[in-house]
């Protein structure tokens, strides 16, 4: 994976970055609860969260969040009621 810069993000880990944590979760169909992931412990202050969403159930689709809601849980929903929602996400922790 690369940053815009294009720079291997690899190449960062050890250097400024500490850890990253990476994964896929899908909401359920026209849920817009809270679906919560488990991810391991980071420092929620020196953290960031990227997520790329999608959809899986054939209908338009216009968005969602995702945020880390302490330091061992990734919080993400569905801001759209349609079909199951798929979201790609990456938590990176900096020194």
């Amino acid at each position: 994976d690369k940053l815009n810069s294009g720079v291997v993000v690899s190449s960062l880990t050890g250097k400024i970055i500490k850890s990253i944590q990476k994964g896929v979760a899908t909401t359920a169909q026209h849920s817009t609860d809270e679906l919560d992931v488990t991810i391991t412990s980071v420092d929620v202050n020196k953290s960031v969260v990227i997520v790329t969403s999608g959809q899986t159930g054939g209908y338009d689709y216009y968005g969602g969040t995702a945020y880390l809601k302490n330091s061992t849980t990734l919080t993400v929903k569905n801001t759209q009621a349609y079909g199951n929602i798929q979201f790609r996400w990456q938590v990176i922790e900096f020194y």
